[in-house]
């Protein structure tokens, strides 16, 4: 993603290495497989919608309908999260012209969800799969909520500053930013807010990590973007840039160790 943004490669790597320990350190923890791949589920829609610049012909809708409904079948809430966040962009890049977009994605949408639920139906699962995944919702949230306020106040201020300079480098005239960088700005945006809504309802490290990831990619290209405007040394950026992957490398190591020995200890 950061990359058909013409972020910086060794920025682009290093972020990538970040997400993956952060990726590691949820997978060691929870062991909850399908959030990992409705993740990249929609990190993979993210970067098709920023590669074809929020386009949307007939071929983009139904890969984009089609994405939404795997990720919807592989976890629902993040592909509910993922729809609303992928409406919200088509309507604040196309506005008036968004109504027909939004509609055929939701028709298409319609189409596999109605095929689907026939296919349960004919083959007897249809009450259970509705219990489990829609009646036994507020039962599982009842059960496990879990609330950590510092964990919420890092998302939270993540996603204001995130959108706080987006906005600033939108409005403003001194530092001038391409239409691409503004449509990726949205595009980051709109997912980053409806993302990070998997925080709850248990509210830990893991569950944040996953919630923050899209913020993350969005932080690290608004740090580009300064960096590339004011013309700051690239070689000051490649200190940081060690320093910190050694220092999350040191922290990952102790934390998937001390995690998978309590894990077999169990």
């Amino acid at each position: 993603i950061l990359r058909i943004m013409q972020v910086n490669m060794k920025i682009s790597l290093a972020c990538t290495f970040i997400l993956l320990i952060f990726e590691n350190y949820s997978l060691v923890r929870v062991m909850a497989n399908y959030n990992s791949l409705a993740l990249v589920f929609s990190l993979f829609g993210i970067y098709l919608l920023i590669k074809n610049q929020i386009e949307m012909s007939n071929k983009n809708i139904l890969i984009q309908a089609i994405i939404c409904f795997l990720i919807i079948l592989t976890k629902q809430n993040i592909g509910l999260f993922y729809l609303i966040a992928l409406l919200g962009t088509i309507a604040i890049k196309y506005r008036k012209k968004s109504i027909k977009n939004i509609l055929k994605i939701c028709l298409i949408l319609t189409m596999f969800s109605i095929a689907f639920i026939l296919y349960l139906y004919f083959k007897g699962i249809l009450n259970g799969f509705i219990n489990y995944t829609v009646l036994g919702i507020s039962d599982f949230a009842n059960k496990n909520v879990s609330i950590n306020m510092l964990y919420i106040f890092v998302g939270i201020a993540i996603l204001i500053s995130n959108l706080a300079c987006s906005i600033f480098f939108v409005k403003q005239k001194k530092i001038e930013i391409t239409e691409n960088e503004k449509n990726n700005l949205i595009i980051l945006n709109c997912f980053s807010i409806m993302l990070f809504l998997l925080i709850y309802p248990i509210i830990n490290m893991s569950h944040l990590l996953l919630a923050i990831s899209t913020g993350i990619i969005l932080f690290v290209y608004i740090c580009n973007i300064i960096i590339k405007k004011s013309n700051i040394s690239l070689n000051k950026i490649d200190k940081i840039i060690i320093i910190s992957l050694i220092i999350l490398i040191i922290y990952s190591l102790f934390i998937n160790i001390n995690s998978l020995v309590s894990w077999v200890n169990v």
